[in-house]
């Protein structure tokens, strides 16, 4: 059972830019979504545990050279959030595409698979990666 309702994903192709949604997506469904993120055809995938798709929801952005950036916003809360990645100590910037191209710090980046995990347990009991850190955007 997944607590998602709602499952966008950007998809451009040459003449052809528009997101698709998926309603009440399986959790496959929602990894093979990440996996697929490229940073060019598709920059991100926004999982809505509602049909009101601007109260809250989870944001995975980027896959562009495996780097994925991942956020929470509570609009009921007013509080958005990201999740840090522990083991990149560097300040250094990469760009990554979020929609459009975004400096981001290399902490604040994750692998593909910390991704899949967060959405996974997002999907599963509706609630955040306790055990991962997050901070306020």
């Amino acid at each position: 059972m997944s607590f998602v309702k709602v499952m966008w994903m950007e998809h451009s192709e040459p003449g052809d830019n528009s997101d698709i949604e998926i309603q009440e997506p399986s959790i496959a469904q929602i990894e093979e979504a990440i996996a697929g993120m490229n940073g060019f055809s598709c920059s991100y995938v926004m999982l809505f545990p509602s049909d009101e798709t601007s109260e809250i929801y989870l944001a995975i952005a980027g896959g562009t050279q495996g780097y994925y950036f991942v956020s929470h916003w509570d609009g009921v809360a007013g509080v958005e959030i990201e999740l840090a990645n522990p083991r990149e100590t560097s300040q250094d910037y990469v760009d990554v595409e979020l929609g459009q191209i975004s400096r981001r710090k290399a902490c604040q980046l994750v692998d593909r698979d910390t991704a899949q995990r967060v959405a996974r347990i997002f999907a599963e009991t509706g609630k955040l990666a306790a055990e991962l850190p997050w901070k306020q955007a």
